[in-house]
């Protein structure tokens, strides 16, 4: 992870993130943050994400936007790896 944009760069509306995920078989637990939408880009590789009970897939150029407060998690199950930017921010 590479923090690109803090809460301190920001004045607490934004944290972005750049990530790279390995293919895993290892998924995060499902969470919601309560108070933050949350989105991702894929820059290259794919992602799976669960939405709300709803399964989407993201590739290079795609993007998804999560409600604050909605169940989710996501995980890379490709064999190459997910590059991607994560943004949290306060609505």
């Amino acid at each position: 992870m590479i923090f690109r944009k803090t809460g301190k760069d920001t004045n607490g509306s934004l944290l972005q993130i750049e990530c790279f995920n390995p293919r895993s078989d290892v998924r995060e637990p499902i969470h919601i943050h309560p108070k933050q939408e949350s989105s991702c880009e894929v820059i290259s590789g794919k992602l799976h994400f669960l939405v709300n009970g709803n399964l989407q897939v993201i590739e290079q150029g795609e993007h998804l936007k999560i409600p604050a407060g909605v169940p989710h998690c996501f995980w890379d199950d490709d064999p190459a790896e997910a590059h991607h930017i994560q943004r949290f921010s306060r609505h």
